[in-house]
């Protein structure tokens, strides 16, 4: 990659041609987004072709694939070409759009970021490569800890140390909203009745809740908030709690991070987007008679609508979550069972 360093310098903060741009576009809110499209430039492109050709592959559309073992040398050489080449296309784009900013002026509210051409890690027959035991282990600002909930004995304590390090990586703007948020809830609490925003939240702290409103326009509410001095440079805030059937204060007295608000927000919009989307199959006809977790049964006559219909009624973006990107499988049977 050395030899790559002169092309990534000249090239940063460049757009480049074919179907690259940098557009300027207005929501339904009446938030401007700086919205772009480009990748690595040049450094990812050469450095996939490197190493396309060094594991036997050609390039184009209708070819075999090429495999690489991720363990051998060849693979982690790739591994870390690859993902060095997208913290460049994130520092790109952040550049890129950082200087229409200045341009068009205003301060940024959201950002968000989304690779393609890019192999993100995955669990395929029981193995571990990164994929969901650690997006549920490290998502909420989890360790060790977290992990061992879901993995009690494979790998060692310096291996999961290294996925966490690496899912961070691949994350930065999860990990960005750990702290944004954190430290949005210290200042809603210390400044008491003023509104805070981060991103498309909104954090106001009056009387005796700390409430933190979703794009939905529901709130989320904290009772008893209050600062505590974590150390010189970091507060946090504790609030009431009776997750452990005691009104005690939350985590001990140790008080909130930016997992916990993440957690509670993304169950928070989950939850919306679930009822909207009950609302929108019992208007269709599709009678709900049960809910658990993220599921929706209905019941309804046989020869009554179909999976395709269903699975569009589900995934349709209400207003608050255009561009939001929402999945869902459905299927139909005699019988519910939950195993």
């Amino acid at each position: 990659m050395e030899s790559y360093r002169q092309k990534a310098a000249a090239q940063l903060g460049t757009v480049g041609s074919g179907n690259h741009y940098v557009d300027l576009l207005r929501d339904e809110d009446g938030f401007v987004w700086i919205g772009v499209h480009f990748g690595s430039r040049g450094l990812g492109h050469a450095s996939a072709s490197r190493y396309l050709k060094a594991a036997g592959g050609k390039s184009g559309i209708n070819v075999p694939p090429a495999l690489i073992d991720e363990d051998s040398e060849l693979g982690r050489r790739y591994i870390a070409a690859m993902e060095l080449a997208g913290r460049y296309a994130y520092a790109d784009r952040e550049w890129v759009v950082e200087r229409v900013r200045r341009i068009v002026g205003g301060a940024v509210t959201d950002t968000v970021h989304n690779h393609h051409n890019y192999a993100w890690r995955e669990t395929h027959e029981g193995r571990d490569v990164w994929g969901k035991t650690c997006d549920l282990a490290f998502g909420y600002q989890g360790g060790l800890n977290a992990w061992r909930k879901f993995e009690p004995d494979r790998f060692t304590d310096a291996e999961v140390e290294q996925f966490k390090q690496d899912w961070r990586a691949a994350h930065p703007n999860i990990k960005k909203f750990w702290y944004a948020i954190d430290r949005a809830t210290w200042e809603a609490v210390r400044n008491r009745e003023q509104v805070i925003r981060c991103g498309r939240l909104l954090l106001k702290c009056t009387g005796s809740y700390l409430f933190i409103k979703l794009p939905s326009g529901r709130k989320l509410a904290y009772p008893y908030p209050r600062i505590e001095i974590e150390d010189l440079q970091h507060e946090v805030v504790v609030f009431k709690d009776a997750s452990q059937g005691q009104w005690r204060d939350c985590r001990g007295g140790n008080g909130a991070y930016g997992g916990l608000w993440t957690e509670n927000i993304v169950s928070g919009m989950c939850r919306d987007l679930l009822a909207t989307a009950m609302l929108r199959l019992e208007a269709a006809g599709y009678r709900v008679v049960l809910h658990v977790h993220d599921e929706i049964i209905a019941e309804v006559p046989e020869d009554f609508g179909s999976v395709e219909e269903f699975t569009r009624l589900m995934i349709a973006s209400p207003a608050w979550a255009l561009g939001l990107p929402i999945a869902a499988k459905a299927w139909t049977g005699p019988r519910f069972s939950k195993t």
